[in-house]
């Protein structure tokens, strides 16, 4: 299945990611939103190329005030010259401060998010993140089980040229359940983080899709390109 075939086929997804390696072997991060709720749509992600980060802002603060900020505010990607960490909450910068000090995505899930739960809203939102490092990279899904008790997901795998992972945090109807199972194993056949970004926005159902960012480690230089519904990315 490619991305866009797994992505065209969720009405809504929730907020996903992506991580894979092109054929090229350059490394490929994408994090994706779409949202129902006013609050949600008021959204955008922006880049802040001096602290090496996006976040997910508002651009409508009267509209996002009406929901619950915690929950749709935070930095959602960061990136520091040991690895790359993105997730859909406050744990992305718990994962940034645990590259320095660990050598796979493993431990730097394992020690970072740790201390969370899922998300405190009625769906019991899964927290989803990721890391990759090198050659390697790790997901993680923290949901509930139905009875206020946190069920925790791990997946560590190799990069392998032209294979991804998928995750998002619903299974993608319209009336949302939590995600289950393992990451989808995914292709996207693109080489340039513009590429990537333009095609995955596209496949997103119009009225739903808000922001997607992707992110290209190229030869040590990284490469950002966003795309919102509303709003400057950068």
């Amino acid at each position: 299945m490619t991305t866009l075939e797994a992505l065209a086929a969720q009405p809504y997804p929730g907020r996903f990611i992506i991580l894979r390696r092109n054929t090229q072997g350059h490394d490929l991060v994408i994090y994706g939103i779409t949202g129902r709720s006013p609050p949600s749509q008021e959204r955008k992600i922006v880049h802040y190329a001096n602290e090496q980060m996006m976040a997910v802002e508002s651009t409508d603060p009267i509209t996002t005030g009406k929901g619950n900020k915690d929950l749709l505010l935070y930095d959602c990607l960061s990136y520091t010259p040991q690895g790359i960490v993105v997730g859909n909450g406050i744990q992305t910068r718990s994962l940034r401060r645990q590259l320095p000090a660990v050598s796979s995505p493993i431990d730097a899930l394992l020690r970072g998010v740790r201390d969370y739960d899922y998300e405190n809203d009625s769906l019991q939102t899964p927290r989803i993140s990721g890391v990759v490092i090198g050659n390697q990279a790790a997901l993680s899904v923290i949901r509930g089980d139905g009875i206020k008790r946190s069920e925790r997901m791990y997946l560590e795998f190799w990069l392998v040229d032209g294979i991804g992972r998928m995750i998002s945090t619903y299974q993608g109807a319209m009336d949302p359940t939590p995600w289950e199972g393992d990451p989808k194993k995914v292709d996207l056949m693109y080489d340039t983080a513009q590429q990537a970004a333009e095609d995955v926005y596209a496949a997103l159902a119009p009225e739903r899709r808000v922001a997607v960012v992707a992110f290209q480690r190229k030869y040590g230089q990284d490469v950002v390109h966003i795309i919102n519904k509303k709003g400057q990315g950068s």
